[in-house]
């Protein structure tokens, strides 16, 4: 015998594993713990909309990206100018995404040229509103 007994082997032994089990158990406790990112976005489709006005109305579509962890129904506010044209509830499913077609008839048209704005708001109290806009140069 070298000086360690059977039972010195076997309680060194036991601590190692039970360690490097720990250690493996808070690793995966801790990757599990890890927030999921979540978000909303508003995007304009390429391509939907000019940039000149037509018989006093523009339209354009736009879309809304839901990756939060539930369905919301979003709010978009949808402004020419400095003027809310309009609100509009939208409802989309969580992980999914809706685009819709818009048209505004803009009963006074504002100084070209002018911002045309989606604004979202999903009613979270802490977070900031999105927006897509594009701008009207002049009518055709």
């Amino acid at each position: 015998m070298n000086g360690e007994s059977d039972l010195d082997r076997f309680l060194f032994t036991t601590l190692t594993l039970l360690t490097i089990g720990a250690g493996i158990i808070a690793f995966l406790f801790m990757l599990s713990m890890q927030e999921k990112e979540t978000y909303s976005a508003i995007y304009l489709k390429p391509n939907s909309y000019t940039n000149f006005l037509a018989n006093s109305s523009v339209e354009f579509t736009y879309g809304i990206q839901n990756n939060e962890e539930k369905d919301i129904n979003y709010l978009v506010r949808f402004v020419a100018g400095n003027k809310v044209i309009k609100n509009e509830n939208v409802f989309v499913k969580k992980g999914s995404a809706i685009e819709k077609t818009e048209m505004m008839y803009l009963k006074e048209v504002p100084p070209f040229p002018f911002k045309v704005r989606a604004v979202l708001s999903s009613g979270k109290e802490k977070e900031k509103n999105s927006e897509v806009f594009f701008w009207v140069k002049g009518k055709r």
